[in-house]
């Protein structure tokens, strides 16, 4: 989950869907921060022919052009970067990145709804999930 307002619904990206597509493909500016595997990934059914990425950073900074997820470690913290900033402001910045074509998204209360069904496991975020090295094995790591 990357962000979550009461009254606008949730929205989310998929962590363990590599495509074949090529981050230089679509990307290029952002193809050498990229963390392996260089890839687009799926990140969701909606708006499949957009793009965002999700960004690692180091302890209290803000860079420009990156916003921290709520609830992101003081150590490390997870953002959503804004793909349109300069590549070259945030490199210095951002010690990890992934790219993600669509998202998950959930009207409000939808979410609610299917985590009290059962529908969704509720654990902590780790900021290592979304730039496993093997994304495909994510969940079967899971403990």
């Amino acid at each position: 989950v990357v962000e979550h307002e009461a009254e606008e619904g949730t929205l989310g990206v998929v962590l363990n869907r590599p495509t074949d597509v090529p981050v230089e493909r679509v990307l290029d500016a952002w193809s050498d921060l990229v963390t392996g595997p260089s890839v687009v990934f799926k990140g969701g059914p909606v708006a499949p022919n957009s793009a965002l990425a999700i960004g690692l950073v180091p302890g209290d900074a803000e860079p420009l052009g990156w916003h921290a997820l709520d609830g992101a470690a003081a150590v490390s913290r997870l953002g959503l970067v804004d793909l349109d900033t300069p590549p070259d402001l945030l490199a210095p910045a951002i010690h990890r990145l992934r790219v993600y074509a669509g998202y998950a998204g959930w009207a409000p209360g939808q979410l609610k709804g299917e985590i009290d069904e059962g529908a969704w496991y509720v654990v902590p975020a780790e900021p290592a999930d979304a730039f496993a090295g093997h994304p495909e094995d994510l969940w079967g790591t899971w403990p």
